[in-house]
Formats: C-alpha cells, sequence, structure tokens
C-alpha cells in the first residue's frame, strides 16, 4: 500500500478578503502561516515519513510547503514545484470579491466543465507578463477545472506517480480546485460543493494500481 498527502496552502490575503485568487499571487496572512506550521505538527505527530514534495509556482503554497517541512525538519528534502499545480485560473474574475460578482457569474466558481471569460491578451494580469512562465508558449488566462485536472495529469502520469510507486513519501502542497480536480479523477467524485480545508493534510491510501483505498484527513 502506498500514502500520498494533499495539501491545501494556509489562508491568503485574497482568502481573508473572499476574492477570486486563481493565479494571481497574494501572501499568507499570519493566520495562513499558523495554519502551515500546524500541518507539519500534525504529521509529524502522526509519524509521517516525506521524501520528495510537490508544490505549486505560487508564494502562498510554497511557503505552507516550508511551513511544513520546517515543523518537520524535512526542509532539506527535494522540491519540486511546477504551474501544473497552480490553481485554477479564474480569467476576467482573477482578483475580484466573490461576493461582488453578479449571480450568474458565480457559477463558474466550481463548476468543472464551464470556463470564465478568459483575460485578454493585453491585460496586465495575463500569465504572460510573468517571468515564471515565460516558457510557456500559451499559458491559460481563463480555465474550467477540467481544463486543471488534464494539467495536473500530466504531472501526476511523469512525475508525481512514479515517485510514489517507488516507495518514497510525496506531499503535494497546491490549491482547492486542484485538489477538487484530484478527488474527481481519483474517486470520480463530483467537483461542485465539494470542500478542501485549508493546512489540513488529505491522506489516500492507495493499491499497487494506484487507485485509492481510502481517504481520510488528519
Amino acid at each position: 500500500m502506498y500514502k500520498l498527502v494533499l495539501l491545501r496552502h494556509g489562508q491568503s490575503s485574497y482568502n481573508a478578503e473572499r476574492r477570486f485568487t486563481g493565479w494571481s499571487d497574494p501572501d499568507l496572512t499570519a493566520q495562513g502561516m499558523i495554519e502551515a506550521r500546524e500541518a507539519g505538527r500534525i504529521l509529524r505527530r502522526s509519524g509521517y515519513t516525506l521524501d520528495i514534495a510537490f508544490v505549486s509556482m505560487l508564494r502562498r503554497a510554497i511557503k505552507t510547503l516550508c511551513g511544513v517541512l520546517d515543523e518537520m525538519d524535512l526542509l532539506w528534502i527535494p522540491v519540486r514545484k511546477s504551474w501544473m499545480l497552480n490553481e485554477r485560473h479564474y480569467g476576467e474574475l482573477e482578483g475580484q470579491i466573490i461576493d461582488d460578482v453578479p449571480d450568474e457569474l458565480k457559477m463558474y466558481r466550481h463548476s468543472f466543465d464551464i470556463r470564465p471569460p478568459a483575460l485578454s491578451e493585453d491585460d496586465p494580469r495575463h500569465p504572460r507578463f510573468d517571468r515564471r512562465y515565460s516558457d510557456l508558449e500559451s499559458p491559460p488566462a481563463g480555465e474550467s477545472i477540467r481544463d486543471v485536472q488534464e494539467r495536473l495529469l500530466i504531472l501526476w502520469t511523469y512525475e508525481i506517480a512514479p515517485e510514489i510507486l517507488s516507495g518514497r513519501g510525496v506531499i503535494v502542497t497546491t490549491h482547492a480546485n486542484v485538489i477538487r480536480a484530484f478527488m474527481n479523477y481519483l474517486e470520480g467524485v463530483p467537483t461542485e460543493g465539494l470542500m478542501v480545508p485549508r493546512g489540513r493534510p488529505i491522506v489516500y491510501e492507495l493499491g499497487e494500481d494506484l487507485k485509492p483505498i481510502r481517504r481520510y484527513c488528519l
């Protein structure tokens, strides 16, 4: 049996302000850092050994992972950063306050198939202006959760799954919609209304075929 730890980042300033965050890059709040360190303490107390970490390119996930690994005295393990673990890009909704968005646009929040209106190519929020994504030929400017799942599964197939099968302890520190996409892929659960707690390690026990045996929160 194999284990995989999924972790949503701690509270960011945009979370606190109830904004659509997406590929925007706000920092953790003080509460978010507390949540990150508590996740590390939970994993340490539960006896988890981690050998490699995967994380998005966004600071709220990176700082959460650093807090976890510091609490576990594991800052030395290898960390692989990938844009494929970035939150869903919310297009024109990026940075907007959720409660101020018209009801007809809120359907984009957890919908699996529907993309929000895309950012224009000249919008300063477009990822093509961010040096982190300079190697991407066509960085996304508005994604559905299905789009997130498609990019996630590339990383899963070629990098994450092989590390799990090699017997290494793996943690993936990422974002709510990425974890929803993961859970939909592994279990077939619908993404609509699926709540993902911040800073709470989600553990999957996986069989030899990497199909889930059970899932639980620590």
